[in-house]
């Protein structure tokens, strides 16, 4: 019975994206479509390919392209979808069904195609990426570091620059301590501040302590998420030290604020129990710290709760016991904050 109906049905374009995400369909495509699942009718091979065109929601998910995948001829699927995506007329979830199926099927003869779509800022951040996941798995990495570096300045580089970093570390370094030599976007240099962080290299803390001694009003924006998780090495507890310091001097009041101050002091605790050599130096470091600025800074006291919680740990790591003489010392401290 819906076979009749077929003729007054373009599945090409009875899907329509909205700028917004949103999409809009013909409601006689969408029966048509719905009752051929759920009953199975069988539609001519032209009729299945445009389906290739037209997509919807079933559990809050769109189904996809499998449907039709399995059940025509890869070779007619391939030409459909080859010339759907060299004639630029898909987009959103009908655009991701064709990238993916190049994908999974490892179909170069698109790959022109797909770069233009990882470029084009018209295009929805979710295909853009899906873009990037084609050119890595099926073509080249090379290509994205090739046409990457100053052509794109929206969030789609960092999803790049995370796809390809672990193959193109060195050139990506290079390319993001160029670009800080002219950026004036506080939030991309805050960015690439923290790519240097994680990966434990100084230009990253080096950055963040500019931005905070550079900012005239609220210092501790775009902090807010700064992650020191992966920060591990002694040579970076001089630019730790600072930082905390900063902290207080700065008075960063408030939850949000309080946690940057125990995301240092973290840091400063997990490189201190490493080993002896670090414990020493670290502790000499914080109480030169409070002893130097308590006068003028007296919030820097509380460093002390943070000098207690890296002697327990680091007793309890060594299995050594505090002598008497050093709990003593440590107790007064605490006392006197």
């Amino acid at each position: 019975m819906c076979n009749k109906y077929l003729r007054f049905v373009d599945f090409k374009v009875a899907f329509k994206l909205r700028n917004d995400g949103s999409a809009t369909i013909s409601s006689r495509a969408f029966y048509l479509w719905y009752f051929r699942k759920k009953f199975d009718f069988k539609y001519s091979d032209n009729v299945m390919l445009d389906l290739l065109s037209f997509d919807w929601l079933e559990n809050n998910h769109f189904v996809g392209i499998d449907y039709i995948v399995n059940i025509l001829p890869y070779q007619e699927v391939k030409r459909r979808i080859i010339s759907n995506l060299r004639e630029q007329v898909i987009h959103g979830d009908i655009l991701n069904n064709h990238i993916r199926f190049c994908i999974d099927n490892n179909i170069r003869e698109v790959e022109n195609e797909i770069i233009r779509i990882v470029f084009d800022e018209n295009e929805f951040i979710e295909s853009r990426k899906i873009a990037v996941d084609y050119i890595c798995e099926v073509s080249n990495e090379e290509l994205l570091i090739n046409n990457l570096f100053g052509k794109i300045s929206d969030e789609i580089e960092w999803y790049i620059i995370d796809k390809v970093k672990i193959n193109n570390i060195s050139k990506i370094e290079i390319y993001l301590k160029n670009k800080l030599k002219s950026i004036n976007n506080t939030k991309e240099a805050l960015n690439i501040a923290q790519f240097f962080i994680n990966l434990n290299e100084s230009d990253g803390l080096k950055l963040i302590i500019d931005h905070i001694e550079d900012s005239k009003e609220d210092v501790i924006t775009g902090l807010e998420d700064l992650s020191l998780n992966e920060v591990n090495e002694i040579s970076l507890v001089p630019y730790l030290i600072k930082l905390l310091f900063y902290t207080y001097k700065y008075e960063f009041l408030g939850d949000k604020y309080n946690s940057l101050t125990n995301r240092v002091s973290n840091s400063l605790l997990n490189i201190a129990v490493q080993n002896k050599k670090n414990y020493m130096s670290i502790i000499d470091e914080l109480e030169k710290l409070v002893e130097t600025n308590k006068e003028e800074y007296s919030e820097v006291k509380k460093i002390n709760f943070l000098i207690a919680d890296i002697n327990k740990q680091f007793y309890r790591n060594k299995d050594e016991a505090m002598n008497l003489e050093e709990a003593i010392e440590m107790i007064n401290k605490i006392i006197n904050i």
